[in-house]
Formats: structure tokens, C-alpha cells, sequence
């Protein structure tokens, strides 16, 4: 009978030994257990240099009290708190597993049969569950892939802080002007937003005139808006069913709303031009780059969140790190649905959907791909999820061979690399 290579290569063998850490905010709290069970006190250690030298002394005596040459620390990523500890053992060559907070949740009660849960006792699920093997190995970012990292994740926070400013822009509009958004195509375009800074009464904005707020959108807009939109707005102004009393404390708070969107709006400007220059470091961006309607802000993000693709053995791996692998509930003759699983990242995954969503719409090879499973009967959301998993694989094939963009074979019907048996059925 054969085993579960994989699997086996993971578990702690005879001459090793696990420490699980569970990760607090102040302090963290280490479980050491070897392969045959066997647990030691656990130890509480700061979150500081301090704490960090402690945890490399429990090791040695770990080491000498189990009689083992080889001592491997399991950590839950748990929020930012991990990180530096993380990076602190990785620079001292220590060996890193990580195993996921859903895992511990589940384990939890196979420990002691009991929902209870405090810091110790996950430390040692931790343990046990990297001496079984269902920890993986910590893929972090480092050097311009680290760079990458941080940026996107601050570029998703500014672009949230726009969303929210604009629909706290539009909730007061809502009160003060509600019929002005529908003039305006782009609801934070210059023309809006210059017309707000002068006003947003609607008896004001009549008194204003066409002429006036005409040269006002000809200048905010370059040209795009005039007289035509400016009568629109001056004859609406005057029928406008918006409220007429505290008009002067709403017109602050657009005003004050404009400024925080405009200096959101500078940041995310510069988070981007920052991401353009670091991923000019990239080793072979010029390949990667050959996508075509794959831009480099996009480029950037999603490398930004897989690492060095190089550091993967295969593009299943990205794939089930975006969490677009699939899993399916069956038993007896009930068969179940194929769905993606959503774990992993889902940033990664919400950048993945809009690559794809703009290869679709450039009629690459891509769209050709999505064509053909539509055609097929596929649902949109099924076929646009096939072209999220097929972009993986190509990147991941672009990057190992070292070879540019070949829309033609991108469009073939043999899908790319695809080992999993589960996705071929969705992707042919």
C-alpha cells in the first residue's frame, strides 16, 4: 500500500520535535511535543528581544530533554503579531511551520473532548497538529516582493477610504441635492467635484447661471462637460426637492468630505507610483509584463500577494493560496456541488477576478477560453473563475520557462499545466 508521500515529509519524525506557539499581542505562549506525544510545560515568553532569546534557550533544552537533534517551531498566523517573530527565527536559520487558525479551531475539541480554549492549550494543538503533518512551510516575501507586499495592502486600504468617502459624499448629496449624481457620469469625476467646491444648494447652484457653471465644468473637465450638462443642472436646481433647512452645515461637511477625498485620492497616487518603481525590480518583470491588459498596478498587486513565484513547486499551490481550489461535500448517492473554496487570500483572489474581467473584455486567447466553456453550457461566474485559475497557471509558466505572452497558445484547448484532476473537470 502506498502512502502519502506529501504528508509523510510534513509529519516530525523520530529524531525531531514541534514547539507550537500560539501568538498573543504582549506575550506568546510556546508547547513543546515530540513524536510519540509527549508534552512539556509550556513557557511564556514576552513579545520582545527579551522573550525572543528565551525561546531559543527552551529550544536547546527542549532538544536535550527528548534527545533530539532537530527542533521545528509552529506558529498560527494571528493577525500582525506573528510576523516578527516569524522573521526573527527565519534570520537565525530555524525551521518555520505555519498552521492555519481554522485547523486550531477544529482541533481544539479533539484534544480534550471541550469547546474550551485558552492560550495553552492551542499552543499545544498547534504542536500536534505540525507533529501530524497539517502545518505548511512559511512562504514570506522578502527583498522587493516584501516591498510589494506592504504597498498593496496600503493601496487596498486607500482605496476603501475612497469608497467610503464617496458614498459619505453621495448620503449627504442624498439630503441636500439628491437629483445632481445622476447628471454626472463619474460620481467623483473634476466637473462634480469642482461644482461641490463652489456649491451644493441647489438655489445657489440655480443662481449661479448656465454661463457660469458651464465655464466651470469646461474647466474641471478639460473640455469634456459645458453649456449642454451646465443646463441641465441650473433647470434641475430650480425643481430640486431637497431639504432647505441646515443647508449651510451640510455644505461644510461636503466640503470638509472633498478634502479628505482629494488628499486620499494624492496617497493612493503615490502608493501607486511607489509600486511602479519597485516592480522595475522584479527579476524578469519584462516577461511577466507581456500580458496584454494585465497593468503594472495589477502586476504588482498580485505579485505583491504570491511572493516569488519561483518559491512554488507548482501553480496548484498559488491557486489553493488564492482560494480557487475546489472541494465538494458528498456522501452516499448525494453528490455534491464543485465550489471554490475561498480560503487563502482573499485580496489575491479580488485582483485575480478584475485581471480577468479586463483579459475577457481585451478578446485575448483568454476571452477565446472563456468563449468556449460558456458556449459549453458553463455559467459566467464558473467561466470567469476557469480564466482567474488559467492566468495563474500561465503566470507561473511564463515565470519558470522564462518565455513572454503567447496569446495563440493561450487560446488552444488544452489548458495549461493543470494537474488537478477536480479543476480539469471545470476547466476543459
Amino acid at each position: 500500500m502506498k502512502g502519502n508521500k506529501t504528508e509523510n515529509r510534513r509529519r516530525v519524525n523520530i529524531s525531531e520535535a514541534s514547539i507550537g506557539i500560539d501568538i498573543g499581542k504582549y506575550r506568546h505562549v510556546a508547547v513543546a511535543q515530540n513524536w510519540d506525544w509527549q508534552r512539556l510545560k509550556p513557557v511564556i515568553f514576552d513579545n520582545n528581544i527579551v522573550g525572543f532569546n528565551s525561546l531559543l534557550v527552551t529550544k536547546e533544552k527542549v532538544k536535550e530533554y527528548f534527545g533530539v537533534t532537530n527542533i521545528r517551531f509552529a506558529l498560527e498566523p494571528t493577525g500582525q503579531y506573528w510576523l516578527a517573530l516569524a522573521e526573527w527565527l527565519e534570520m537565525r536559520n530555524e525551521e518555520v511551520r505555519i498552521v492555519q487558525p481554522a485547523h486550531t479551531h477544529k482541533a481544539k475539541e479533539l484534544e480534550d473532548n471541550s469547546p474550551n480554549k485558552h492560550d495553552i492549550k492551542d499552543g499545544g494543538v498547534i504542536a500536534d497538529l505540525d507533529r501530524q503533518g497539517k502545518s505548511l512551510r512559511l512562504i514570506r516575501p522578502g527583498g522587493v516582493f516584501a516591498e510589494l507586499r506592504h504597498l498593496t495592502a496600503c493601496r487596498q486600504g486607500l482605496v476603501q477610504e475612497v469608497n467610503r468617502e464617496k458614498n459619505r459624499l453621495h448620503g449627504v448629496l442624498d439630503i441636500l441635492f439628491p437629483e445632481l449624481i445622476k447628471l454626472f457620469k463619474n460620481h467623483i469625476g473634476k466637473g462634480l467635484i469642482g461644482l461641490l467646491k463652489e456649491t451644493a444648494c441647489p438655489d445657489k447652484i440655480a443662481g449661479l447661471g448656465e454661463e457660469v457653471i458651464g465655464g466651470l465644468l469646461r474647466r474641471k473637465s478639460k473640455g469634456k462637460l459645458g453649456a449642454v450638462r451646465a443646463g441641465l443642472i441650473v433647470q434641475t436646481a430650480r425643481i430640486s426637492i431637497g431639504v432647505k433647512e441646515g443647508q449651510r452645515v451640510l455644505e461644510m461637511e461636503i466640503k470638509q468630505i472633498i478634502d479628505r477625498l482629494e488628499f486620499v485620492r494624492h496617497q493612493l497616487k503615490e502608493v501607486e507610483r511607489n509600486m511602479k518603481a519597485v516592480l522595475k525590480g522584479v527579476p524578469n518583470i519584462e516577461i511577466l509584463l507581456s500580458i496584454p491588459a494585465i497593468g503594472e498596478i495589477s502586476l504588482a498587486a498580485i505579485l505583491g500577494e504570491i511572493g516569488d513565484i519561483q518559491h512554488y513547486n507548482s501553480a496548484e499551490e498559488i491557486i489553493k493560496l488564492a482560494g480557487l481550489n475546489l472541494y465538494e461535500i458528498s456522501s452516499g448517492q448525494h453528490q455534491g456541488v464543485r465550489r471554490i473554496s475561498k480560503r487563502g487570500r482573499p485580496l489575491l483572489r479580488q485582483i485575480l477576478y478584475m485581471a480577468s474581467l479586463r483579459l475577457i473584455k481585451a478578446k485575448s486567447g483568454f476571452y477565446v477560453f472563456y468563449q468556449r466553456l460558456t458556449t459549453k453550457g458553463k455559467h459566467k461566474i464558473q467561466a470567469i473563475v476557469a480564466v482567474m485559475c488559467k492566468l495563474v497557471r500561465v503566470l507561473f509558466t511564463m515565470a519558470r520557462n522564462k518565455q513572454k505572452y503567447d496569446d495563440n497558445k493561450v487560446g488552444q484547448k488544452n489548458p495549461v499545466n493543470c494537474k488537478s484532476k477536480g479543476v480539469k473537470l471545470v476547466l476543459n
